[in-house]
């Protein structure tokens, strides 16, 4: 059964890609939507649109201070024929991207 976290982030997921049109979007979002059963309804989504660029899993790397997490970076847009996933637990390379 989803938790009400996952329909949250599901649905914003599933909003800000319709929203977006053309154009990517990336996330921050917990990674269990990756292999949770619950998610698959989000993963064939997606899946339908080849909508999904690259995903980063940043495994057991904790990215927010003082909260226990497991994350991945879920890059998001358009019709993509190829998926990139990686595993990559190198917050600090990550953490500075968009910084001016």
């Amino acid at each position: 059964m989803p938790t009400v976290d996952f329909v949250r982030y599901g649905a914003f997921l599933e909003r800000a890609l319709t929203w977006a049109g053309e154009g990517d979007v990336g996330f921050v979002v917990p990674s269990r939507w990756l292999t949770a059963a619950y998610a698959g309804p989000l993963r064939g989504w997606l899946a339908e649109r080849g909508a999904v660029r690259r995903i980063v899993h940043l495994g057991d790397e904790q990215v927010f201070a003082g909260a226990t997490t497991y994350v991945c970076l879920a890059f998001l847009g358009g019709r993509h024929a190829a998926v990139t996933v990686e595993r990559d637990g190198a917050v600090e390379r990550w953490s500075q991207l968009g910084a001016a």
